[in-house]
Order: C-alpha cells, then sequence, then structure tokens
C-alpha cells in the first residue's frame, strides 16, 4: 500500500476532482451514495391479524453498499389515509420485518401489533378526506456489499382489517377538500 501525503489538492481546469466508477473514495461520515424513490401514483395496501402488517413494495428503495462497513440511513415520507387512526408504520428490509439490533419495531414491546418505527398520524377521525404525510427515519448495517431493500409497512395496531389509501385521502382519488400528494423513500450509504 502507498501513501501519498499533500497539503492540498486542486483539480487542472476547475474545483471538480473526478474518479471512475470503478474507483471508489473512502471517507468515514460521508455520504457515499444515494438510492431516491418517488411514487406519485396512488395505491391501497390491505393489512389485517398479522403482526408484521404488509409492506408497501411501491416504495421500496435498493441500494448496494460499496462497503461492508457502511451505515444505510433511510428516510421515509408517506403521504396518504388510513381507514383507520389505529394505525402504525414498521420497516421491511429484503422484504420480512428486520429483528435483533436493527428491528423495524420497538424492541422493548417486541413485534407485536401496536410495535412499531412510527405512528402513522395523529389522532383524527375524518377517515374520509383528511390525508397527512408523515417522515420517518431507519438506519442499518447491513455488514454486507450485497443489495439491500428498505420499505415501509403499514399495520393496524389492533390486528383489525383495515386499509392504507397511498396518496390520496380514503373518500376519493382527488377533488377539491380531498388532496393528494407524492411519496418518497431515500437510502443513503454513509461510510464508517
Amino acid at each position: 500500500m502507498s501513501i501519498l501525503k499533500v497539503d492540498q489538492i486542486q483539480g487542472r481546469s476547475s474545483n471538480t476532482i473526478s474518479l471512475s466508477s470503478e474507483n471508489k473514495l473512502y471517507i468515514p461520515g460521508q455520504v457515499v451514495q444515494c438510492q431516491v424513490v418517488r411514487v406519485d401514483t396512488q395505491h391501497t395496501y390491505s393489512y389485517g391479524t398479522t403482526n408484521t402488517g404488509i409492506e408497501m413494495t411501491n416504495l421500496r428503495v435498493a441500494i448496494t453498499p460499496k462497503f461492508s462497513s457502511s451505515m444505510i440511513l433511510c428516510m421515509f415520507q408517506i403521504f396518504g389515509e388510513p381507514s383507520n387512526h389505529n394505525t402504525i408504520f414498521k420497516v421491511f428490509k429484503n422484504g420480512t420485518v428486520p429483528t435483533g439490533t436493527y428491528a423495524g419495531f420497538n424492541t422493548t414491546s417486541g413485534e407485536t401489533s401496536w410495535s412499531g418505527i412510527a405512528m402513522a398520524l395523529p389522532y383524527e377521525t375524518d377517515y374520509n378526506s383528511t390525508p397527512f404525510s408523515q417522515t420517518f427515519y431507519y438506519h442499518d448495517f447491513p455488514n454486507s456489499t450485497s443489495q439491500q431493500t428498505y420499505a415501509p409497512g403499514v399495520k393496524d395496531s389492533n390486528n383489525n382489517n383495515r386499509t392504507w389509501y397511498l396518496n390520496r385521502p380514503a373518500g376519493s382519488a382527488g377533488t377539491g377538500i380531498y388532496e393528494t400528494g407524492v411519496s418518497f423513500a431515500i437510502a443513503w450509504e454513509i461510510a464508517q
């Protein structure tokens, strides 16, 4: 291994220094890459009596870490409305709800119907025309350079059959007083 020691690096004709795509630059704490999924279309998700809920697959973001020691930081912004306020979000990794240190739910409560990452919306009783936008984060250390997928999941906190209306209110696909919106899933690889 060689060591290069310099006081300053400058580009020849600008302040940009480029690396070919085959090369990797490792700087702890810096973002290595970012993957984004934006969903404008409307979907419905039916969920019910399982503790895991249902994965919102159209918000699944895929990322292939360049370094096995990296942290993956995900942000989910979900717009929509459930058919009942007793709704909670979980996180799915590679198609299932992860357990252990980086569980997709509250580990003190365990994987129960009421244990999740974030509440879907504040308490309200208009399940027809009042969509809400919720943003929450999840982090993971996959210890791998294989592709990982992350997605939000939704479930009823009392194991009842419910529906989540993504990017729309329950009562309409969009018109006056029935707002529509956009949902995002973002995954950053951060060097450690």
